[in-house]
């Protein structure tokens, strides 16, 4: 568990400020959408870049019909056309795409 940030202020900058760290690791896409001046992101030289394959799941841990719909509505929007053109803007390589189920 990460410790609160008070105000619910951004981590990196709360705890770079606060001396409590001198370098943060994240994801591009955690970054805020205007970024702080006073930070300096530097990429990760390709020989040491490890890359990432996520994948998903549709977990719902009670029998909800309404909600098991919406999951998997959503994972499905996750993989449409629209949202894989909109993950290199957070630092994802878009990497499918699918259609809804013949019903």
């Amino acid at each position: 568990m990460r410790p609160k940030v008070p105000g619910g202020g951004d981590a990196v900058t709360y705890f770079l400020e606060h001396h409590q760290v001198d370098v943060f690791f994240g994801y591009c896409s955690s970054h805020n959408a205007t970024p702080n001046p006073a930070l300096t992101k530097v990429e990760v030289p390709s020989d040491l870049a490890i890359p990432v394959d996520y994948g998903m799941s549709v977990v719902l841990r009670d029998n909800d019909p309404a909600r098991l719909a919406s999951a998997y509505r959503f994972a499905l929007y996750a993989m449409s056309p629209a949202a894989q053109a909109d993950l290199p803007r957070y630092g994802f390589r878009p990497v499918a795409t699918a259609e809804p189920l013949p019903r």
